[in-house]
């Protein structure tokens, strides 16, 4: 995806990074996830980027707001992940601020990208193959924010 002019984004020569807010939706304990076209994952979390002069909670809850036509609001920060993935061609790093949130709007079955959303358990997504899997190391969502390392 290309980024807007107000995106955190920097590049120089083959390095780029940027700042990324991501939610995952609680309802009766289960947990909502996007579908990916990614070839190394099946489920991805719902965000994207957080704008210059913007908050991370306001952006995840213009992401969802902008992807599910829904009005989300921020729970707690669960995990900082720092994501890198170096290659010979380039080398990507972000960094994810992955939120808890809660809505009372009714849930479409796509994004607005038509994406099929799951919904899955925790055990369920411990098990799945989630870009980046967060949960495999828990047995219940953290009670303190958690730092996440996943460097390919």
């Amino acid at each position: 995806m290309n980024p807007d002019l107000n995106d955190i984004v920097f590049s120089k020569g083959k390095f780029k990074f940027n700042l990324r807010a991501a939610g995952l939706l609680e309802h009766n304990q289960n947990y909502l996830v996007s579908e990916t076209t990614d070839p190394q994952a099946d489920f991805v979390f719902i965000g994207g980027r957080v704008k210059f002069g913007e908050s991370s909670q306001d952006a995840i809850q213009r992401e969802f707001f902008e992807e599910l036509h829904i009005h989300a609001h921020v729970e707690r920060l669960l995990w900082v992940i720092e994501h890198q993935m170096p290659s010979q061609a380039e080398s990507f790093q972000q960094i994810v601020l992955l939120y808890l949130l809660k809505t009372n709007d009714k849930i479409p079955s796509h994004t607005n990208k038509k994406r099929p959303l799951v919904w899955q358990s925790f055990s369920e997504l411990k098990l799945a193959n989630l870009k980046p899997n967060v949960f495999k190391d828990y047995d219940k969502l953290p009670e303190t924010i958690q730092y996440w390392q996943d460097i390919s």
